[in-house]
């Protein structure tokens, strides 16, 4: 899942910018006449620019944020996961040292007795 985060804010920042440039180079033109034969449009570079760089910033932010989810879970794969799993796993051997606990894990059910049926939705 980390690998995969990462590869998509790459994916993203690689396509981002040249949707960026398309954009751009689409929408930043300004009609000046209309004729019977076609339309006159001029290259306005202010607009040019502002399309540009609003897609930069949102594919920016976009692979931004899909670089730092795999991080994040780099660090809770190496870090936080086996904390949890030591604590949990040493919870559970602590109970188990006595039979009493270990019924008290298990439900208290009776060898003989079954458990109630459990009816999924």
């Amino acid at each position: 899942m980390k690998e995969m985060c990462r590869t998509m804010g790459t994916v993203v920042l690689v396509l981002g910018i040249i949707a960026s440039i398309a954009l751009a180079w689409k929408n930043g033109v300004t009609i000046t006449d209309i004729y019977y034969s076609g339309v006159v449009e001029e290259r306005n570079f202010f607009l040019t620019v502002i399309w540009f760089l609003c897609g930069i910033v949102t594919t920016a932010i976009t692979a931004t944020i899909l670089h730092a989810l795999g991080e994040i879970l780099e660090i809770a794969s190496k870090e936080v996961i086996p904390i949890i799993k030591n604590t949990v796993c040493s919870n559970f051997f602590s109970f188990s040292s006595t039979s009493s606990s270990i019924q008290a894990v298990i439900g208290a059910y009776p060898q003989t007795a079954t458990p109630p049926e459990t009816y999924f939705l």
